[in-house]
């Protein structure tokens, strides 16, 4: 017999099931070993109280978020990459051949552009650093 006739009666052939009374015998000897307990992580979850207080830690962690302001925010000056990126915008737009009032120009719209989330106090400050630039480009 060669390899695919037994590969054929192998498919042809039908699954065994086992009788009724091994199956009950099988079910009746492992049901105590199988059945579900519960757990706290269930007892947590399906308790009322359990939930509505994720609720409200969930909330008040989201209000806490909201309220409290980042570090960034409150530093007193421009952040420094707005001062890399409009020295950066300056350098590229001088080594393509521009003359230096464009490149300039460039490089305090880059800066306009790194500080446009940043509040009105920010903004003036970071005009201190514009002087700097110019000083440091002659």
């Amino acid at each position: 017999m060669t390899d695919q006739a037994i590969a054929n009666r192998v498919r042809e052939a039908g699954r065994i099931e086992p009788g009724a009374s091994l199956r009950a015998r099988v079910l009746e000897t492992a049901a105590p070993l199988v059945r579900p307990s519960v757990t706290w992580a269930d007892r947590a979850w399906c308790s009322r109280a359990w939930r509505l207080a994720t609720v409200a830690a969930v909330l008040g962690l989201v209000a806490l978020e909201q309220m409290t302001v980042p570090a960034s925010d409150k530093s007193d000056g421009p952040p420094v990459y707005a001062a890399a990126a409009a020295t950066a915008t300056e350098d590229a737009a001088r080594q393509l051949g521009m003359p230096p009032e464009e490149a300039k120009a460039f490089g305090r719209r880059a800066m306009a552009d790194a500080l446009a989330g940043w509040s009105n106090s920010s903004v003036a400050q970071a005009g201190d650093i514009l002087p700097e630039m110019e000083r440091d480009t002659r």
